[in-house]
């Protein structure tokens, strides 16, 4: 068994900036709403400051490979895929153009839920599971080798799955 090696997820530029100015106007609102009272601004800024907490909870942390099987750290959670039911597949970089958000995040805490996209320059459109933050780098797409499972799109380091060690 080889030793489990972990990969920080690093945000890209646009990831940074979503972030933060979301952030910032959900604060903003929330504290202008509270402050004028009122049940409804109230409820309002509740939803508001849901809008801004649960996707912490949704975004990818650090993901670990033992070997065998790539681990996807959430806050209170894990996703665990065995590389036996998977085949690792470097993208260099994906574009989020043409995709379709159907359950997902384009930006805000980074790119994680289900799209519809083109992957890798075909003319058909892939559901796929997306944990990543960075769409410029380390990309991994792992392509089922049973047709039930779906594509799982995350970011960890290429050099685990190159053959030339």
């Amino acid at each position: 068994m080889e030793p489990i090696k972990h990969y920080k997820n690093k945000w890209d530029r646009f990831t940074i900036i979503m972030t933060t100015l979301v952030l910032i106007v959900i604060t903003i609102a929330v504290i202008a709403l509270y402050c004028e009272g009122g049940l409804w601004l109230q409820v309002t800024a509740t939803v508001l400051l849901l809008f801004a907490i649960i996707p912490i909870f949704l975004r990818p942390l650090p993901t670990s490979y033992d070997g065998e099987k790539l681990i996807v750290r959430f806050l209170c959670y894990k996703k665990v895929y065995s590389l036996s039911q998977y085949t690792p597949v470097y993208i260099e970089h994906f574009s989020t153009t043409k995709a379709v958000r159907i359950f997902a995040s384009g930006g805000y805490f980074g790119y994680w839920g289900i799209w519809r996209m083109h992957l890798n320059g075909r003319d058909r459109w892939d559901t796929l599971h997306s944990y990543t933050t960075s769409r410029k780098e380390d990309c991994i797409l792992l392509m089922p080798k049973e047709e039930s499972k779906h594509k799982v799109l995350l970011n960890a380091d290429g050099r685990w799955f190159s053959t030339s060690d």
